[in-house]
């Protein structure tokens, strides 16, 4: 139906309104349910804004109770019990502000055309000026998401996002989180390390958490094959090497108050492989239990993705496949395409389209880049030490580097340094123990201190 909302909007409407109660009141005042294109979707919205008129909440798991008469109609009981477990499917990983927003552009979108035949009838009866009329007043017709900024006296508002750790993903790494260095919706967050040396491990670490999280996430690979990353994940996921060999794990023994007292070497007893057969049975199995569906493994050739082609791939992914990810991750931004003869400045300038994007899309952006040859030399990374454009610093809100000698390589550690943090923990270094041929980019963490320092050097 021309002129109505459809598809991947429809559904996440639904979602909005059955399990969200603070999308409700700008649902109801901004949304006929005559603008929804399918009847049965329709039916389903009507009842849940019943609903909230007469207890002030969204119906939840109550809405098939509230849909009982229409689950049980022989012609179309079976359309509504698949849209029911469609919008319960999208429950927990929801993106409400960028819904809301694609909701807003429809609104304006439908007002306009409004305008546009009224005034040209108008025009018809040479009536000028009230036709002028119509498309000034148009014009301050606002969705109500876009009514205003916040006040200062909102405090509910403030609270409620300072607050609220639905805001924030998790790395897993416990220091780093206990700091508050995490990616987060509307922000970018850059890992910046050598060639070859786990920027890719780390953004899998991320990823499994924001999967535990309950997020969708859109992984997009320029370097490696997309094959490679899903047995990355596999690894990290399940603790797996890919061929049968010797893991020694680093284990950090602290004090009780969390201060360091040695590292000590383990070797691991029970060495699967993803070589057994066995192994990959237990995998297929336990992956029915992981919500698999949320994540997107998607390849792209180095020197081939545009700006404009990823703001078309995600527009596909919501159009045909109902995707709608919570958190986009870049591997790495410095491969899309630029313009040869102006390297430098074009990178900076995709740092800035990603961070408008992530933005405009509600996502958490979880970036790497590489740094320069400067930095093959040095102990410790900092912003002098990025590639191409320095500007890239500015632009992310949260930047890590990744540091390690040939020495802690050896031993399975490394060292996070907080170059720059949104919210705080800026100087900061975290020692991590690791084991990549396990799939994991952090087995556990401790903040540096001198303490710390001597006694790695000691080792």
């Amino acid at each position: 139906m021309e002129g109505s909302i459809v598809g991947s909007l429809a559904e996440n409407i639904l979602a909005l309104v059955v399990f969200d109660t603070t999308s409700i009141p700008i649902l109801r005042g901004n949304l006929s349910s005559d603008l929804i294109g399918i009847k049965e979707y329709r039916e389903i919205y009507n009842r849940s804004l019943d609903y909230f008129a007469r207890f002030e909440q969204a119906p939840n798991e109550h809405i098939a109770d509230l849909c009982e008469d229409l689950l049980k109609d022989e012609e179309k009981g079976q359309f509504y019990k698949k849209i029911l477990i469609n919008i319960f499917s999208l429950k927990d990983s929801i993106n409400k502000d960028f819904i809301l927003s694609r909701l807003g552009e429809f609104t304006s979108k439908q007002n306009l055309k409004l305008a546009i035949v009224k005034a040209a009838n108008l025009l018809q009866e040479e009536k000028t000026e009230e036709a002028w009329e119509v498309f000034s007043s148009n014009k301050k017709i606002p969705f109500t998401t876009f009514e205003q900024g916040l006040k200062l006296s909102e405090l509910d508002k403030i609270f409620h996002h300072f607050d609220s750790e639905e805001e924030i993903i998790y790395t897993g790494i416990k220091i780093l989180d206990n700091l508050g260095v995490c990616p987060a919706y509307k922000e970018l967050f850059l890992l910046t390390g050598r060639s070859g040396e786990g920027k890719t491990w780390f953004l899998i670490n991320c990823v499994k958490f924001a999967l535990l999280q309950r997020k969708k996430i859109l992984h997009l690979t320029l370097e490696m094959p997309e094959h490679k990353i899903g047995l990355r994940y596999l690894q990290s996921l399940f603790s797996l090497s890919t061929k049968e060999a010797k893991q020694i794990i680093p284990v950090l023994k602290k004090k009780e108050d969390g201060t360091l007292l040695n590292i000590d070497y383990e070797e691991l007893q029970d060495n699967r492989n993803l070589k057994d057969l066995t192994v990959r049975k237990r995998i297929k199995e336990k992956l029915k239990k992981i919500r698999t569906n949320d994540l997107i493994i998607k390849e792209f050739p180095e020197n081939y993705l545009t700006f404009s082609g990823l703001e078309a791939f995600l527009e596909n992914l919501e159009a045909f496949y109902n995707f709608i990810p919570n958190v986009l991750v870049v591997d790495y931004p410095d491969l899309m395409f630029v313009n040869p003869t102006n390297v430098r400045i074009e990178t900076g300038h995709i740092y800035k389209q990603l961070h408008g994007l992530v933005k405009k899309r509600h996502l958490a952006g979880i970036i790497v880049s590489q740094a320069n040859r400067v930095a093959e030399d040095v102990t410790l990374i900092t912003r002098k030490h990025l590639s191409e454009d320095i500007s890239k610093v500015h632009v992310v809100d949260n930047h890590l580097t990744f540091n390690r000698t040939i020495k802690e390589r050896e031993k399975g550690l490394a060292r996070l340094f907080v170059e720059k943090g949104r919210n705080g923990g800026d100087g900061n270094t975290i020692l991590i123990t690791q084991n990549y041929g396990l799939g994991q980019f952090c087995l556990d963490s401790i903040l540096m201190t001198k303490q710390t320092q001597d006694l790695l050097a000691s080792q």
